[in-house]
């Protein structure tokens, strides 16, 4: 997190703060907080502005919109396929294919089936068994029974390895 501080002086002129530098900051930043504080000095009046911001992302990250509120996906949050092994890439968007797929069905956000970081440790060492499921942080008993018998058969399909487990009816 980086911090920018921008002093705005009152046009004596009735016209206000000019804030073209701090409204072409925003535009161009990923702001994070902002706070303010008005200072009168003698020879005028001042409007401090303290910006909060991270530096823009290389290339525009995927939006979603959830109960009214922009959710930028950070890089540490997602893993884009491209850094990742063509045979990985291939199991983590197939995940979130299926994952997305279910949330629509269910009327449940995506998020919680797995998280873009549990699809990545899922695709990177593809689990052949519910208690390898398990052992990935965040999936719990409630989502290997609610859905890890799906995930490890389509991993299974994926790869070509049989199950270690009776495949379902699904």
């Amino acid at each position: 997190m980086r911090i920018a501080v921008f002093s705005l002086r009152f046009d004596d002129d009735g016209v206000g703060f000019d804030d073209s530098e701090l409204q072409e900051f925003c535009a161009s930043h990923r702001v994070l907080d902002a706070s303010h504080q008005v200072v009168q000095r003698v020879d005028a009046l001042w409007l401090i502005v303290i910006v909060s911001w991270r530096e823009p992302p290389t290339e525009t990250p995927p939006l979603s919109r959830q109960r009214g509120h922009r959710v930028a996906h950070l890089a540490s949050a997602t893993a884009p396929t491209e850094a990742l092994d063509p045979a990985v890439a291939a199991r983590y968007d197939a995940l979130r294919t299926w994952r997305n797929q279910h949330a629509r069905q269910s009327g449940k956000p995506p998020y919680l089936i797995f998280n873009n970081r549990q699809a990545t440790q899922i695709a990177q060492n593809p689990p052949t068994t519910l208690a390898a499921l398990a052992s990935i942080e965040g999936i719990g008993p409630s989502r290997v029974e609610a859905w890890g018998a799906q995930v490890v058969e389509l991993l299974a399909e994926l790869s070509g390895v049989q199950p270690e487990f009776e495949p379902s009816d699904e």
